[in-house]
């Protein structure tokens, strides 16, 4: 599909296999774009720079293009910079676990639509007149990978990936997650645009009741970034520095049958944290942690209430095991879990500890890449 609108796009060398996938999500958009924005005529006598997207490989290459061309701003998250005709959609990390993706993470794809349906709306005076929670609302319309092709801008949007109908339960949306903000405002602009049909549909923000409980597949990811691939079992979790990114997992474990957990912390530079924790299905506030390193270390332990626990590896964290993947299996016998990986083995009574069947998993990792696949 040739895009409509020309794209010059700057990929780190190690990433160029995701060329052709993002240059047809920018045909798609510019494809569709002309449709839903029509309201907003364009102004062919604007004189606009060419429209250019740049990927910096990691927070630091972000830093250094930032300097280079004399931008303000964060340099580690995604911005547009309308005077330029420039978006910088950064990596999180530049890590041999990213880089062996076919496709980009799916919530880095996320922000690179977001920041492309930007760079398509400044030749719409009338759209970029409008108020900025509108224009970020009607960005995120578009982050979903074939949004206008499934009408999903007919209807109220499900915009950022597990959070499903977010937008119609959350009580106060202004004050969620930034990962759900943006959901948010994309749900008023999707009001806002059924409601009024003119060029100016914003001049309140429009009212949703939220009293519909949430039915998620995914009942949370905090945190960027997140890759996934529910039939084959694979996540991926990458941080940007010092930050931390945790998903929970679409499907509980009953413990009829063991569970094979195969871990891999990527290579990038960072102090590398990651593992699963454990939840039960009741309220107890009781959890097991499995603590994952990036040479392999490992230990399990039990963590209450708000305070999290610590304990040092059991497996040693090795050095010439960097980036090893290793296989942690649970298995429950009666009330007993057992925990297991090589010849490391600890047992948790599940009635003791107040956790209840089936076990809720989430992956956790703390400025690093963490990889987990489960079948």
């Amino acid at each position: 599909m040739a895009p409509a609108f020309p794209l010059q796009l700057d990929l780190p060398a190690r990433y160029e296999a995701w060329r052709k996938p993002l240059m047809a999500e920018w045909a798609q958009m510019t494809l569709h774009f002309p449709e839903v924005a029509a309201r907003w005529p364009r102004n062919s006598k604007l004189e606009l720079p060419p429209l250019r997207v740049v990927v910096p490989e990691n927070t630091e290459a972000a830093v250094a293009f930032y300097q280079t061309a004399q931008l303000e701003g964060d340099p580690s998250v995604p911005r547009t910079f309308p005077a330029l005709g420039l978006a910088v959609v950064p990596l999180p990390r530049n890590d041999a676990l990213l880089a062996a993706l076919p496709l980009p993470m799916k919530t880095w794809l996320h922000g690179f639509r977001h920041e492309c349906a930007h760079l398509l709306s400044l030749d719409r005076p009338g759209l970029r007149a409008a108020p900025s929670w509108f224009q970020e609302g009607f960005a995120e319309l578009w982050c979903p990978p074939g949004a206008a092709d499934s009408g999903v801008l007919l209807e109220l949007p499900r915009a950022w990936p597990f959070w499903g109908n977010m937008h119609e339960w959350w009580r106060v949306g202004e004050s969620a997650p930034a990962e759900a903000r943006y959901s948010y405002s994309a749900a008023l602009v999707a009001l806002a645009m059924q409601s009024d049909r003119g060029e100016t549909p914003w001049p309140e923000l429009p009212r949703k009741p939220h009293n519909s409980p949430p039915d998620l597949a995914f009942t949370g990811l905090r945190g960027r970034h997140a890759d996934w691939d529910i039939d084959a079992g694979r996540f991926l979790l990458a941080t940007r520095p010092g930050q931390h990114v945790d998903l929970d997992l679409p499907e509980a474990w009953d413990g009829r049958k063991s569970l094979q957990l195969l871990m891999q912390v990527g290579r990038s530079p960072g102090k590398a944290e990651a593992g699963l924790v454990l939840f039960g299905s009741g309220d107890s506030e009781t959890r097991i942690r499995l603590r994952y390193g990036l040479g392999g270390g490992f230990a399990t332990y039990v963590e209450e209430g708000d305070v999290a626990g610590f304990e040092a590896f059991a497996l040693p964290n090795e050095r010439d095991q960097l980036g090893i993947a290793r296989t942690a299996t649970l298995r429950l016998e009666g009330r007993l879990l057992h925990v297991e990986m090589l010849d490391f083995e600890r047992t948790f009574d599940l009635e003791k500890l107040n956790l209840q069947l089936p076990l809720r998993l989430r992956m956790v990792v703390r400025d690093g890449a963490f990889l987990l696949h489960t079948k």
